[in-house]
């Protein structure tokens, strides 16, 4: 028996060996249909399924989670979760919504029970929601839907709706119809931040903490609002809590850095924008950040050119990181040696964005410092001016190069206009007394 099995062994290799040699192929495997061209095998797991029997438990599987939030009597985590759970296997399914919606209507044809026909409205609802991004569709079949008064159908009923005060309303009633398992409370504080109701908007929030404690979502969105409140050992400690469960999130680290280094914990908002980077490498804002930090705070020049270059490299069209790097180099250390480099940088950002002020003003300054071409100085103001009307700085330095011309009447407008922006400012005080006295007028 070895014998015989070597002997096979060795002329299926001989035989292998001399098609390479001869360059013969092997013909495709034809393959296997079961049931007519649309059936088609599909491995899942282990099981051999055929496309239709997939979409149909599919469907029925959704049914089951669907009547598992409607008439389980969940609530807190748990209900939160199977509501995700359901919202997340419709938006990832490799079977097509719109399948779905077909073999749907197609039971509804054949002749189904009036509470079957009811949640399959509500199922193509949410796959319209979800998976074919088509709200006007989906508010159509929640609206075919027989009145059923209960939170989940307003709930999903306000996802639908388009229009954010009539949304805001339904979710109201979800809510009020049950205050303790309702899902509606994060989705109210996404309205009401859209709103301008930022108070309402934590309450919400909180309340949804209070009910699903372990959802990073509610507590992500509570810390950014704490963050643009200032708030920043609450968005912190938030966004720690986010954190816990959502290890891979790069905006949560990149907020609390940013709540980290306004409580002056710079060691900590490097690490956790660091991490943010290494989670989200190519997006440019949170390398120009950690390389401001690394200029401003940790006085590392090699580091943060390093990171702004990187920056520039993914992304070259970006005028604000063109303005970065010629912040860098601009820095009042470094400008007497790489002026012309930060000029370069400043110009390529106005060509991509002529409506910045920033990069029109340091241009100015160094027309007027590094060139001494007072003319081009005053152009790059005035036009620093146009951009951004609010800006007393430039006013002011347009009115010393103004006066360094001895276009003494200009100069005393303009010193004037910044005054009016900064009355206190030392600087403008002292010029427009020198200017004054050589006007001989009252200083004021």
């Amino acid at each position: 028996k070895k014998t015989m099995k070597r002997k096979r062994r060795n002329n299926k290799e001989e035989s292998i060996q001399l098609k390479e040699e001869l360059g013969v192929k092997e013909p495709p495997l034809k393959k296997r249909i079961i049931g007519g061209e649309k059936k088609r095998k599909v491995w899942e797991g282990k099981m051999l399924y055929t496309e239709e029997k997939l979409i149909k438990d599919e469907t029925h599987y959704y049914k089951g989670l669907l009547k598992r939030v409607m008439y389980g009597r969940m609530q807190g985590d748990e209900l939160y979760e199977i509501q995700n759970q359901l919202n997340k296997l419709i938006q990832t399914t490799k079977t097509n919504g719109e399948e779905i919606i077909k073999y749907m209507d197609e039971e509804e044809v054949e002749g189904i029970e009036e509470e079957e026909r009811e949640m399959n409205k509500l199922l193509k609802g949410i796959i319209c929601i979800e998976q074919v991004r088509d709200k006007k569709r989906a508010k159509n079949y929640l609206e075919e839907m027989k009145e059923i008064n209960h939170p989940f159908i307003y709930y999903i009923k306000g996802m639908a709706e388009e229009n954010k005060e009539e949304a805001y309303k339904l979710y109201t009633i979800s809510i009020d119809m049950d205050p303790k398992g309702s899902l509606a409370y994060n989705n109210r504080a996404t309205l009401n931040c859209s709103m301008n109701k930022v108070e309402d908007q934590i309450k919400d929030l909180s309340k949804a903490i209070k009910l699903y404690p372990s959802q990073a979502i509610c507590y992500k969105n509570r810390g950014f609002l704490y963050y643009h409140m200032k708030e920043d050992q609450k968005a912190e400690e938030d966004y720690t809590n986010a954190i816990q469960s959502r290890q891979h999130d790069a905006t949560c680290y990149y907020y609390r850095a940013r709540a980290r280094a306004r409580l002056e914990k710079w060691d900590q908002a490097m690490d956790d924008i660091s991490t943010s980077i290494v989670l989200r490498p190519n997006y440019v804002s949170y390398r120009t950040y950690r390389a401001l930090w690394y200029r401003v705070h940790f006085n590392n020049f090699e580091r943060a050119r390093r990171d702004i270059e990187v920056a520039l490299a993914i992304k070259p069209n970006r005028a604000l990181t063109h303005v970065a790097m010629g912040n860098l180099l601009s820095s009042s250390r470094l400008i007497n040696t790489y002026a012309m480099d930060a000029m370069t940088y400043y110009k390529t950002a106005v060509k991509l964005d002529p409506t910045l002020s920033h990069p029109y003003f340091v241009m100015g300054y160094i027309y007027s410092t590094a060139c001494q071409e007072h003319g081009k100085a005053i152009e790059c103001y005035t036009k620093a001016i146009e951009n951004n009307p609010n800006n007393p700085h430039a006013y002011h330095n347009r009115a010393s190069e103004y006066e360094l011309i001895g276009n003494k009447e200009a100069a005393f407008a303009d010193y004037e206009q910044a005054l009016k922006m900064k009355p206190r400012d030392e600087n403008v005080l002292f010029n427009f007394r020198h200017l004054c006295t050589i006007f001989n007028k009252k200083s004021q």
